[in-house]
Formats: C-alpha cells, sequence, structure tokens
C-alpha cells in the first residue's frame, strides 16, 4: 500500500510544472503578449479566431 502511494507521489510531482504552466497560461488570457509591442496582440483561448478580437 505503501509503494502505491510513493508511486502516485511521484507521478504528480512530476504533472506539477505541467499544472503551473497551464494555470499561467490561463491567467494571462484577454492581456497583451508583450506589454511594450501592441502588435503581438493579446493571448486568447483557442477556440477564439484572430478576427472575433476586432
Amino acid at each position: 500500500m505503501l509503494v502505491v502511494i510513493v508511486i502516485i507521489g511521484i507521478l504528480l510531482s512530476l504533472m506539477l510544472p505541467v499544472f503551473a504552466k497551464a494555470i499561467d497560461k490561463a491567467r494571462k488570457v484577454g492581456r497583451p503578449v508583450d506589454g511594450n509591442d501592441p502588435s503581438k496582440g493579446i493571448l486568447g483561448p483557442s477556440s477564439v479566431r484572430p478576427e472575433d478580437l476586432d
């Protein structure tokens, strides 16, 4: 039983960077990609087409 808990813990620790990156990306949705260069556009969900933002 302890081995199963350890394996689950190791797998979760390996997934932590993936979850952190996804959360960070989700927080940035709707913000400019580069605040100093407005020509680069804004981050948006993948279902949003660029022409819908105008």
